[in-house]
Formats: structure tokens, sequence, C-alpha cells
């Protein structure tokens, strides 16, 4: 098949490292791939890298009439089967440029934003029929979606991101090396949180049943968290450090790493991880702590059920509960035999359900029968 992937955005995110993973896993089953962007973006300059046809075909992120005519050149000039854009931000475009070139392949749509598809145009809304599948990275975004126009209820599918399973081994890694960054003693046990810094991914719920912890705990805990805030969260990001530092005294004991671009060497580090998320996300960095064999504590919700089966895989809680996290860090933090066995089974399970080549037989299936 002949495959295009439209994609306008400009920053490196985790959807940029999902991309590359799969365009370059298809071309690898002999489809060819060809990835349509911004001019300079470095998505497409690490296509190139990899012998990945790219194309410099949208002039800005935004419906204009310019972009439009580009990517409808580039669709008379090819002959792709597929389009699937990668944004409901690039969705109105795609659209629009389909029906300008007379194109009549196939278009999905991945990374649905429900907020910028409310405001979809009318007129793209009006040729939202032309698609022919929704992928959904998990059945909790599916849920969400399925009472709202403009696609039923058969153009949505599951398609959880998959993990290339040999790059996450922890014995490639120095866990106490890694901990001498930040001054941790080898016998701490370590807790960690990897994300972006926002109110809805549960940072300030761990902070607030730190102290307990380390009270109680029968040796040293350290908390890691990794990830940065974006210009619109610096005030929150500077509400968890004073609630850290000055209110709760813990100047030692909670470390905040700020961006670490080494995630797999940053979950090495760990003894446990946290996944405390309050709404509904893809859950990368669920499965990629799952893989490096940690036992996870993650709050409830029909996304984490999905990937955690509890007390086997892993410990559910209900949202916002500092005293039950409390006592599941405990108990984790206690018994060395349950971590090893959560680590364990969290990694079967990944192995069994969530690798790569899943989620690209998945994705050629929908591709081949374009629903």
């Amino acid at each position: 098949m002949q495959i295009g992937w439209v994609y306008s955005g400009s920053g490196r995110n985790p959807l940029y490292t999902r991309l590359v993973r799969l365009a370059r896993g298809l071309r690898q089953q002999g489809h060819r791939i060809e990835l349509i962007g911004s001019p300079g973006s470095p998505l497409l300059a690490e296509a190139a890298s990899l012998e990945i046809k790219a194309a410099p075909a949208i002039s800005s992120a935004r419906l204009s009439l310019k972009s439009m005519r580009q990517l409808a050149g580039l669709l008379r000039e090819t002959n792709l089967d597929i389009l699937h854009c990668f944004s409901t931000r690039d969705l109105a475009l795609t659209l629009w440029a389909s029906r300008l070139a007379g194109w009549n392949g196939k278009i999905f749509l991945s990374e649905v934003d429900r907020e910028k598809l409310r405001h979809l145009p009318l007129g793209a809304r009006l040729l939202a029929n032309r698609i022919s599948g929704v992928l959904l990275s998990s059945g909790e975004e599916k849920e969400a979606l399925r009472f709202r126009p403009p696609w039923p209820l058969q153009k949505l599918h599951v398609l959880p991101m998959g993990i290339e399973l040999e790059q996450y081994n922890p014995d490639h890694y120095d866990k106490l090396a890694v901990r001498r960054e930040w001054n941790i003693p080898g016998n701490a046990i370590v807790m960690g949180m990897l994300s972006r810094l926002h109110p809805h991914k549960g940072h300030m719920e761990m902070l607030r049943v730190v102290r307990t912890v380390v009270r109680k705990a029968r040796q040293p805990v350290y908390f890691l968290i990794a990830g940065e805030a974006a210009p619109e969260q610096a005030a929150y990001r500077e509400a968890l450090r004073t609630y850290a530092y000055e209110e709760l005294g813990l100047h030692d004991e909670v470390i905040f790493t700020g961006y670490y671009p080494e995630p797999l060497r940053f979950l090495a580090a760990l003894d446990i991880f946290l996944y405390l998320v309050h709404r509904p996300t893809t859950a990368s960095t669920l499965l990629q702590a799952m893989a490096m064999c940690l036992p996870v504590v993650a709050a409830r919700s029909k996304l984490t059920d999905e990937f955690v089966h509890e007390d086997v895989s892993g410990v559910l809680i209900p949202v916002k509960n500092p005293n039950l996290l409390a006592e599941a860090s405990l108990r984790l933090i206690n018994t060395p035999s349950l971590r090893r066995r959560l680590g364990v089974a969290g990694r079967i399970r990944v192995e069994e359900r969530f690798q790569l080549k899943h989620t690209l037989a998945r994705l050629e299936n929908l591709y081949r029968s374009g629903r």
C-alpha cells in the first residue's frame, strides 16, 4: 500500500516518536510511507534520515488556501491509496484538499481532540463521511466519542500504542549510576512519575502522601518527578515546588528533575511507578513502565483497567484517594516479593497485548478493510 501521513506539528512530543516508529515498522512490512508536513519540521528531517519519503507540502497548520492547494497538488502527483491524518487540527485541511484534488482514497484520523472536533468548520463536518476510520488509543476514548457525531460507532476503532519490547530492558542500565545523578543512596526505594506537569496528572495527589510514606516505610524513600510544565502551567509547577519544599519541608525526599530526555534511563532508576492521571490519555508512560518490569500504582479508570490487571500486573486505586495511595505505596515498599511479582506480570502483559507488532498488524488490517 502507498500511504500518506499528514502531520503539521513542528515540535517533538510522544506522538512524534510514535509516528517515526510506526512508519519504520510499516516500511519494513513492504509498504510505501510518505510523511506530509510543514517545511523545516523535525519530523520530516527524522523521516529523511531513516530514508522515509518526506513531503513538505503544508505551509502552515492553519486551514489556508495555500496549504490546501499544496496538499491537493501532492495528491494529484502521487498514487496514494490512503491518507492518515494524525491531528484533528489537520483534519479540515485533509478533507478539503482531497475534495479539491478529486482524490477518492481512504482517509483515517488518529489523535482525536474533542475540543477541536467541536469547532471543526461546518464545511469540513459535511465532508466527514469521507473518513474510513477513526483510530483511538483506548476503549475509554471510544466510549467518550461514541455519542458524538459525525461518525457512526462502526467507524471508531481502538489502536493502543505499541511497545518495541526489545528496547525495554532494565538490565541495560546501571540503576545505582542513574540514581547518583540525584544523590540518591543505593539502599533507598525510589518512586516516580513521568509526565508533563499539569493538574490532571496527579502530582499534587502524590505529594500529599509523601510525608506519611516516608515516615512509615522501613527504609529510605525518594520521589522523582520527571517532566516540565507548558508555559501556561508555570504557576502550577511553582505551586508543586512550594508545597513540597516550603510547606512540607521535603527538600531531600522529593526531586524535580525537569525535562528528562531519556525516559527509559529515568524508569531504570525507579522501584515503583505512579500513574495518577485524572483524565483519559494514551497511557504511554504506564505501558513503558510495565515494559521495564516496574510495579505500578495507577488511578483507576476505564483506561487503566484495560492495561492493568488489579493485583496481578499492578495496583489500582480510586482517583484522588490519598489514604489508599499511601497504603498501596507502603505495601509495595515493604514487600519486595510483591514488587517483583507485579513487575514481571506487567512485562508479560505488554508482551502479550501491547507490542508494536500487534499495533502494526491491527493498523494494516484497518487500512486494507477501510472500516
